[in-house]
Parts: structure tokens; sequence; C-alpha cells
């Protein structure tokens, strides 16, 4: 995209009555001259950018979020395969999606996230880049199509993005600040469900022993650790069963099961019925 292309889609969200742009083009892009009040990200699904802000140079890997800070001049270079989708917004778009002082705390996050002179990129886990791909994409075939209530469901999801990022960056912070209680590792569950971990790394994030920790867990929670995690990994098989056209094969990898008779299993018991009849019950079968 050239900088003349850029400055239309500047001119795009600053005129829209949905001050929001989402492009996808694996081209070079000049970010230059970027008009106040105007924020832009990047969510790199794969490949490598070269990113040049000032008079230093920073590889980007895939499987993550690129801050551009505002009004700064910069230039990023993409591999051949490339796969990304860039953000650009007006700061009135953000306001107008959260109105409360505990949601006015989220955009402030968001927001701090571009700060002028600084290379600032999120490394996502597995489970968050899959959760961001899924949104970015529905948002990106939303902008496109333009159906009916278009904008309503790019809100939506623009706020969901922005708690999910919200959320691990708190479980970060927990991280550094000692032991977890239960409710540290069933939040810690909550976001990471398609990660793998064993019950002795739980127990020793909460500073207990194995058979105290599992003992306490099935207390707090009535049932216990894994049963939780297959709990949910199954509640978030069935929204992407429900809302989109993915395979069941694929469904159980981007939940977290590497076995496709484990989560076929786990999803019978669960729901006293199979993936497939779930999903013809939803009619997209």
């Amino acid at each position: 995209m050239n900088e003349k292309n850029l400055s239309q889609s500047y001119n795009s969200v600053l005129d829209s009555d949905l001050p929001f742009l989402i492009l996808n083009k694996p081209s070079t892009l000049l970010l230059s001259g970027t008009p106040a009040e105007v924020y832009q990200f990047i969510f790199l699904k794969k490949g490598k950018i070269h990113y040049s802000i000032v008079s230093d140079t920073h590889i980007i890997p895939g499987k993550c979020i690129l801050f551009i800070p505002e009004k700064e001049k910069a230039q990023i270079t993409c591999s051949a395969d490339i796969e990304l989708f860039h953000i650009i917004f007006k700061k009135v778009f953000l306001q107008h999606l959260l109105d409360s002082d505990c949601e006015a705390i989220l955009i402030d996050t968001f927001l701090s996230g571009f700060r002028k002179n600084s290379i600032n990129n999120i490394l996502l886990t597995n489970s968050v880049f899959f959760r961001l791909s899924y949104l970015f994409d529905e948002i990106f075939y939303e902008q496109k199509t333009r159906g009916v209530g278009y904008r309503s469901l790019i809100r939506s999801r623009i706020i969901e993005i922005i708690i999910i990022l919200f959320r691990q960056k708190r479980v970060k912070n927990r991280n550094k600040n000692g032991m977890w209680n239960i409710g540290d590792v069933t939040y810690y569950i909550d976001t990471h469900y398609t990660e793998n971990f064993t019950l002795h790394e739980m127990a020793h994030r909460c500073g207990l022993n194995p058979s105290y920790f599992s003992r306490l867990f099935k207390e707090k929670t009535g049932v216990s650790l894994f049963e939780y995690l297959n709990r949910i990994r199954i509640q978030k098989s069935c929204t992407l069963l429900n809302r989109s056209h993915m395979s069941i094969l694929n469904v159980a990898y981007a939940v977290g099961y590497n076995n496709i008779s484990f989560f076929n299993r786990y999803f019978r018991k669960i729901m006293n019925m199979s993936p497939r009849e779930y999903k013809k019950q939803s009619g997209l079968l």
C-alpha cells in the first residue's frame, strides 16, 4: 500500500460514521503523518515484519500484536509469507464503546500500547492467538459484506479483543506478584485452556503439594482440575460449532485437543451428544 492509499484510509476513518477500518494487504506499509487522534496496530498472524522507527529497525515475529506509536513516522516491510490485519481507528471509536469507570481502565490500558518513540508488541499465547484470529476474521468479513447490524457486531468484537488483551496482561502481572489462589488457577484455565499443563505445575504456583491442591480445587469448584479444564474446552468448542463452519477436527485442535477421539469422548460425556449431532442441531452441518 502506498502513502497516498494509506492517507485515503485515514480519511475514511476520520469521515466515517464508524471510525474504524481493518485492512489485510500483505505489502510494505508507509506509516507517516498519522493524523491526531488516529491510532493503528497490526495483528500479525504469520511471517515476519521489519519495523523501522526513528533510526531503529526491529524484526517482529508472527503471532503478535504490534502497536504503532501515534504521530511517528515508521516503515514496515513484510516477508513474503505474511498474513496480517492492519487496524486503524479514531480514539472516539473506543470512547463510544465503553462508558463505565471500570471499562475506562480497559481503554486506558489498551491505549498505553501506543507510547511515542517505543516498540511495543505483545507476543500471544496459542489460546489468545486462536481467539483473536477468529475475531479479526469476523470483523474483516463484517466490514467487507456490511450486512444488517454490521456496525454493532464490529463494536462488540472490538470490545472482546480489548478485554482479552487486558486479561492477558493481568495474568502476567499475577505471575509476578507471588503465589496464586484457586481463583487465579481457574482464571488462568479460562484464558489459557488450549495450553498443556500438569497438576504439579498448578500446585506449585499455589505453593501447595499436589494432593492438598487437588482436594482444595475440588472443594472450591466441585470438580477436579482436569474435569474443569475439559468443561471449559467443551464450552468453547460449542461456541465455535455454533458460530462457524470450522470442521469438527479443527474445532478440537482450536480448543486444545490433539486427539479427536478424546475430544469426541469428553464432548459426549458433557453434552450428552456427539459434536456432529450438536453441529447438525445448530444448522451448520
